[in-house]
This record gives structure tokens, C-alpha cells and sequence, in this order.
């Protein structure tokens, strides 16, 4: 019983500690692999920017049934009041393949996103949008 107690204590603590106010900062596959991403056609078309909670994954495998495909999808809780309209669980599409300048996602917590909306309909995101970018002086 006691082993129980400590236990949810623990996970207590570890969410208090990741629903900070504050929005986490991506985090990036490989940092070598930033500098080899080209950036050139990422505002090819016009951006959307909200906040969201990571509360899911969308991994998809390839035919052999084994291997993840490299395109996969985060699913964010967007949170209400963005100028884009966007809200609820939505899917951030994205690749997850370093040589392709790929993101990664933490479980619970909130994120400051930038995507862009395929002509399909879907938002997708990659490092080029999520870098961080220096304050206008």
C-alpha cells in the first residue's frame, strides 16, 4: 500500500512538474542535422500559429509491418482563443526522419506551434517552422 502511495505521489509531482505556464521548447533530432536542413521553402504558404497540449501519437508502419513510416502525427488539445479557429484535438503532421529535419513532441506538455495547412487539409509542421526565432530589434 504504501509502495502504491509513493508511486502516485511521484506521477503527481512529474505532472506538476510538466504543466508549467510556460510552453516547452521543441525538441530537435540530431542537433548536427539543424544546420543541414534547408529552410528555403518554408513559408511557401501562409502560417498558422496556435498553442496545444500533446495528448496523443498517430504512428503509422510500413508495409512490412514492422517499420514506422517516417510521417506520423502528434495529436495536439488546442487550446481555444488562436486567430486561426483552430480548437480540440487536432493532428500535427511531421516527420520524425532527422535528414529531414524532423521534430519530436513530449506527452502533456504545451507547445507554441507554427504549421501550415496542405492542400489536403492537414497542418504539418518540421524544424524549419519550430526553430526558434531571435526577438526583432
Amino acid at each position: 500500500m504504501l509502495t502504491g502511495l509513493a508511486g502516485s505521489a511521484i506521477w503527481i509531482a512529474a505532472l506538476a512538474l510538466q504543466s508549467d505556464d510556460a510552453a516547452a521548447d521543441v525538441q530537435f533530432l540530431e542537433p548536427s542535422i539543424r544546420m543541414k536542413c534547408s529552410c528555403r521553402d518554408a513559408l511557401r504558404s501562409p502560417l498558422i500559429h496556435f498553442e496545444g497540449i500533446v495528448v496523443d501519437a498517430e504512428v503509422t508502419v510500413a508495409p512490412d509491418g514492422r517499420t514506422p513510416n517516417d510521417r506520423q502525427a502528434t495529436i495536439f488539445d488546442i487550446q481555444p482563443g488562436n486567430a486561426a479557429g483552430v480548437r480540440g484535438r487536432t493532428r500535427i503532421f511531421h516527420s520524425s526522419d532527422t535528414k529531414k529535419c524532423g521534430v519530436v513532441f513530449d506527452y502533456g506538455k504545451s507547445y507554441n506551434l507554427t504549421v501550415r495547412k496542405t492542400a489536403d487539409g492537414q497542418y504539418e509542421t518540421d524544424w524549419c517552422l519550430m526553430r526558434p526565432i531571435p526577438p526583432l530589434e
